[in-house]
């Protein structure tokens, strides 16, 4: 028995164990082949479980030989609803109240007790070769078992001991990818392939300091790519989640949060993205689609999130094309999402293809992760996210009032199409609303694993203790339950975008350039020259410059993602602080040239504090809407009310200032004359009339000048690099 560094006394399983071989007993009395049953069991995982299911069978035909017991578990879940515990249908009757208000309790030690006993249950029917899956991977796989334990290890509850077993898993895993080895253009297949037991073998490395093994399995995962880079890989179709481009994209994101973001570069990332894009245009003009991006798999144009356009979508919204929201590539595939968002119904659900919609056909829907709602939810929940649209968000709460209704499904505890893959839908509503109420019923749909209707009478599903089907992933739920604040479904975890991208080459040059303008700097200080002297000292200082710069612009207010370019300066921080933001500056700051510059837009008067614009100021509120800052502004523009009411303390211009600015107009005007003489005559300008600041007439005035600024900034800065470049050859 495996047990918790923690002595907690485990929950006894014995009932739930004896119920699993009391339906394992009804296959019946005939001997089946054990290589028949790894390859029927490996069809039937992959094409039967996560595709549209049959007609649910009647009560008298479900019970019958074994191959007959199997179909019914596979045609289990969502549907009519069950109007007894042993009656026909896909889901349970949810037995329980809805929250009523109030706090929300939860037994922390139960929970870590539930997880004890359904580990245990995992490793007693896993430790025997012959009972485990010969594909070994995520989806029902020894590398499934060895991600469970792996989260096991984050979450501090089993010791070091959690590290040893996710290791073994992941060895047993390995073996079997070499053993049973796939077809060389399935490489990047991630939950149904070696792509995956790759990626959660570098992991485990990682945690354990296997430098070596861990970039071996890189290397094997990253034979994947060439794969992604021809549009058509597979016949059956090659961008779905379980064994196409999308699912590939998932790991590689799940690799950037676990090992570092840096393994992959920008460019991979926006080609596959780029690719996957093409291949649904291609599908959609071909079939004449009235979805802007379609696929298929085998066939069928599936909508959920197993082989559907939705975990398609949800791929390529964590792609590198987020950082252009407006570009056509995201417009694609806002397009399709709206698309897929129009064919949600009354009651929240989606159709399992898009042949359903549209010959109007009900007789189909599914409550599962794999196929409706329960896993449609998180592509739009990342595109709330991502968008700020509350229809979208309406979408999430419609679906989790289904998965209410209709998500106590009967086959089996798994997150693919079971009790936990609903309860993770709960966990997804909490996060994003903090509303305890989804807290509340995540507790409950656990509460329901042990509740006595469930234990007599789900259904087993092919793989009782693999991570998408049985126990394991069961044990995820659990584990999130622990941390509701941090839950995230396996491999989709919709809110950490910051370490999934790598940064885009302007943003990672913004990073050294503030970097280097903060070296500068504080080089100049007498206090760091006594500190840093020796050159290994002085690169060590650059290097933690460059490291506090991503670490400042990730945590920014307004960042959002890596290659989000607008929150990186702020990461200037002690340099930027050293002038102040004023809706009334005084000077205008640049450090694009790798220098700390300054230019005076007014004289200064003796005690006045420099500052600059970080965004609004007042000759600017004609020009642009007002920019939002991420602190209370107390300038003396702001104290005074509005801009407009700053205005009103400016003085009329006098007629000899008005005559004078005739001239420097002219001097504006004159095509013969360079940017110095034009900057000359506005600083003149302004030197003499600054008393008259603010002044409706300067504004326009204002800008041109600080426009005329900016481009000679620009332009020294060309000479120079051109100068530096001429150096280099010579």
């Amino acid at each position: 028995m495996v047990k918790f560094s923690t002595g907690l006394k485990p929950f006894d399983s014995n009932r739930q164990r004896n119920a699993i071989k009391t339906k394992e007993k009804k296959v019946g009395k005939h001997r089946v082949s054990p290589l028949l049953v790894v390859v029927v069991g490996t069809l039937l995982a992959i094409r039967r479980c996560c595709c549209r299911s049959p007609p649910s069978p009647s009560p008298s035909t479900a019970s019958g030989s074994g191959m007959a017991s199997s179909s019914s578990a596979v045609a289990a879940g969502g549907g009519a609803p069950s109007t007894g515990g042993g009656g026909g249908g896909r889901f349970f009757a949810n037995p329980f109240p809805d929250y009523g208000g109030g706090p929300v309790v939860k037994n922390d030690d139960h929970i870590r007790s539930l997880v004890q006993s359904y580990v245990n249950l995992v490793v007693d029917n896993t430790r025997d070769d012959r009972n485990t899956d010969h594909r070994g991977d995520l989806y029902v796989g020894d590398a499934g078992i060895a991600y469970m334990f792996l989260r096991l290890h984050e979450c501090g509850l089993f010791g070091p001991d959690a590290l040893q077993y996710a290791k073994q898993y992941a060895v047993s895993a390995k073996a079997k990818a070499v053993r049973y080895a796939i077809k060389p253009e399935e490489r990047c297949s991630f939950l149904c392939g070696n792509a995956g037991i790759f990626a959660v073998s570098a992991a485990i490395c990682h945690r354990m300091g296997q430098r070596q093994e861990m970039d071996e399995d890189l290397r094997n995962f990253a034979s994947g790519i060439t794969v992604c880079k021809r549009i058509d890989f597979n016949k059956n179709g090659s961008d779905e989640l379980l064994f196409g481009r999308a699912g590939y994209l998932s790991g590689i994101y799940w690799l950037h949060q676990n090992i570092d973001k840096r393994l992959f570069a920008h460019e991979t990332l926006t080609v596959i993205a780029g690719v996957m894009i093409e291949s649904g245009k291609r599908y959609s003009a071909a079939h004449r689609s009235p979805v802007p991006l379609m696929y298929h798999c085998w066939g069928d144009e599936y909508l959920g999130a197993a082989h559907g356009i939705s975990a398609i979508m949800h791929m390529l919204l964590e792609s590198p094309f987020q950082a252009n929201p407006n570009g056509n590539e995201m417009a694609a595939v806002r397009a399709t999402v709206n698309s897929l968002l129009s064919l949600q119904d009354a009651d929240g659900n989606f159709p399992v293809t898009l042949q359903d919609y549209l010959q109007r056909s009900r007789d189909e829907l599914l409550v599962h992760w794999c196929h409706g709602a329960p896993g449609i939810v998180y592509l739009m929940a990342k595109a709330y996210l991502l968008f700020k649209d509350p229809k979208y968000l309406q979408s999430c709460v419609r679906s989790c009032d289904l998965v209410w209704r209709k998500g106590l499904l009967r086959k089996g505890p798994g997150i693919c199409h079971g009790v936990a893959g609903s309860g993770y839908v709960f966990l997804l509503l909490y996060r994003l609303t903090s509303n305890p109420k989804y807290l509340y019923r995540a507790l409950k749909f656990m509460e329901f694993l042990t509740h006595e209707e469930f234990i007599r009478y789900a259904r087993n599903p092919d793989r009782p203790f693999s991570l998408y089907e049985g126990y394991a992933g069961t044990v995820c739920f659990l584990l999130d339950l622990l941390r509701p604040e941090q839950a995230a479904f396996p491999f989709m975890d919709v809110f950490d975008t910051k370490s999934k991208l790598p940064c885009s080459p302007l943003v990672e040059y913004t990073f050294k350039l503030c970097a280097a303008v903060n070296y500068v700097v504080l080089m100049k200080q007498p206090a760091v020259q006594s500190l840093v002297t020796s050159e290994a000292q002085k690169r060590f200082f650059m290097n933690s410059l460059y490291h506090y710069q991503r670490v400042s612009s990730y945590f920014s207010w307004e960042c959002n993602s890596p290659t989000h370019s607008t929150p990186t300066v702020s990461g200037l921080m002690t340099i930027g602080s050293l002038i102040n933001h004023s809706c009334d500056p005084n000077a205008l700051v640049n450090y694009e040239s790798g220098r700390f510059k300054c230019v005076f837009l007014r004289p200064v008067r003796k005690g006045e504090q420099i500052t600059t614009s970080l965004g609004p100021a007042w000759f600017l509120f004609e020009s642009q809407p007002a920019s939002e800052l991420s602190f209370e502004c107390r300038c003396q523009v702001c104290r005074n009310g509005s801009i407009i009411d700053w205005l009103k303390t400016g003085k009329p211009l006098r007629t000899s200032a008005l005559a004078d600015l005739g001239l420097c107009l002219e001097v504006m005007g004159n095509e013969s004359a360079n940017d110095a003489a034009k900057l000359n005559a506005f600083q003149q300008f302004f030197q003499r009339y600054a008393q008259y600041l603010p002044c409706l007439e300067m504004a326009f005035h204002v800008r041109s000048y600080l426009g005329l600024l900016l481009d000679a900034f620009r332009k020294e800065n060309v000479k120079l690099n051109r100068a530096k470049i001429a150096a280099a050859v010579v």
